[in-house]
């Protein structure tokens, strides 16, 4: 299979610029701002302001950060959040909204999208969506044999918009963000955001692009749902429901196929038309709450079990209970040709194994020395393009992309 996909260089920088401005540009009545984490990670390395010792001053920094994009400060509540985003947890990707009022009103003061730096390459990427990592759970060469292969690019895009989705939300973010243990309440806002991201990147990604998202959620919902079932932490509810959560392979597929008849008719750059195209596909596909709860149940006590209890359960109360287990049965159904279809065994890719490029310390140190931040954000990219290119093996390729990851802390022990 080509490669094509990851022959396209990503510029952080220019994406997140290129997304601010677009916002920018619409009639939004709260700010939103896209934290430039390659440009923090610059911030933070020059300034010194690593470890945990720092934090109070990272904070600072990040308040006169926010006042110069947006003319106001955030809630220093959120100190801790936005720290976690911008130097702990840098590869997770993130939205967070801002909410004044606690009775919860579905505009927030102001929102903040943590949008994940490139992520590499394709390979790395998709272990990362599809956790790969558990060997166990996956064929041999997994990421090798797989039919659809979405490129860095794509997987970089989605990302991105997706957060913002979260952050222009009117309904189901709002809801989710007041009703924190309520696992539907954010499978609901999963949807719209994942929606949202696919409408507005259909004229730059093409159509298609949401049948290869929905394969990639129906594999993770069908292969690594049951496993954070039975191994999720049961205090964090939303993990171990993540498989349920992140089913979002009927929106996708529903405006796929709204696209290509023509019934979604949307102006791309619209906002307001977005989020109206985006709310209504997750309305008219949206899985019901019961059947969220019998999707959870069966990830839990397993499919052939649960679907035999559901089928009894309709048997003796339709009115309830027929609709769910219809679902499942349909659930099973797809997401069985989806694992079914995955792996097609004759699409296996040599990987490298020449030395990949070594970390370019000493570039980036001068470039700090000398407060260089365009030329930092150079050597960046070329490194990061360099790493797009190339198909090492999983672990060389990720141990490369942790520097990245955590590149400030990684300076401070480098530069002098």
């Amino acid at each position: 299979m080509a490669w094509s996909g990851d022959r396209n260089p990503i510029d952080h920088s220019v994406e997140v610029e290129k997304a601010q401005r677009w916002l920018n540009s619409q009639n939004i009545t709260y700010p939103i701002l896209i934290f430039d984490r390659d440009a923090i990670s610059f911030e933070l390395a020059r300034r010194k302001l690593n470890g945990p010792a720092k934090k109070s001053a990272r904070v600072q920094f990040y308040q006169e950060y926010v006042i110069s994009k947006i003319g106001l400060p955030f809630d220093n509540i959120y100190a801790d959040q936005i720290d976690m985003y911008l130097y702990g947890a840098t590869n997770v990707a993130a939205a967070l909204p801002l909410y004044k009022d606690r009775l919860g009103k579905n505009k927030p003061s102001q929102c903040f999208v943590f949008a994940n730096t490139p992520p590499g390459n394709s390979r790395l990427a998709t272990h990362r969506l599809l956790k790969m990592d558990q060997e166990e759970l996956y064929p041999i060469d997994a990421y090798d044999r797989l039919s659809t292969r979405m490129s860095a690019k794509e997987l970089y895009l989605f990302s991105l918009y997706h957060e913002i989705g979260h952050c222009v939300d009117p309904r189901y973010a709002p809801y989710s963000a007041f009703h924190q243990n309520d696992s539907y309440a954010v499978h609901l806002s999963e949807a719209f955001a994942e929606i949202f991201a696919y409408l507005y990147l259909v004229k730059r990604l093409g159509i298609e692009i949401g049948t290869s998202m929905a394969s990639y959620r129906g594999l993770f919902s069908r292969v690594v749902g049951p496993y954070l079932s039975k191994n999720g932490n049961a205090f964090a509810p939303h993990i171990k429901a993540g498989g349920a959560i992140y089913y979002l392979t009927p929106y996708l597929i529903g405006a796929h196929d709204g696209l290509v008849s023509g019934d979604i008719n949307v102006e791309f750059e619209d906002l307001n038309q977005l989020i109206l195209s985006s709310m209504k596909v997750v309305e008219d596909f949206k899985i019901k709450s019961r059947s969220f709860t019998a999707l959870i149940a069966a990830m839990d006590f397993g499919f052939n079990d649960t679907l035999s209890k559901y089928k009894e359960m309709a048997l003796h109360d339709p009115e309830f209970f027929s609709e769910t287990h219809q679902s499942l049965v349909a659930y099973d159904a797809i997401t069985t040709i989806i694992e079914q279809n995955a792996f097609n065994g004759n699409s296996i890719m040599k990987q490298e194994t020449t030395s990949p490029q070594s970390f370019p310390f000493e570039e980036l140190c001068q470039s700090l020395e000398k407060s260089n931040w365009t030329s930092y954000s150079n050597i960046l990219n070329s490194y990061r393009n360099n790493l797009v290119s190339q198909n090492h093996d999983w672990e060389t390729l990720e141990k490369r992309n942790q520097k990245l990851m955590h590149i400030a802390d990684e300076l401070d022990r480098k530069c002098r």
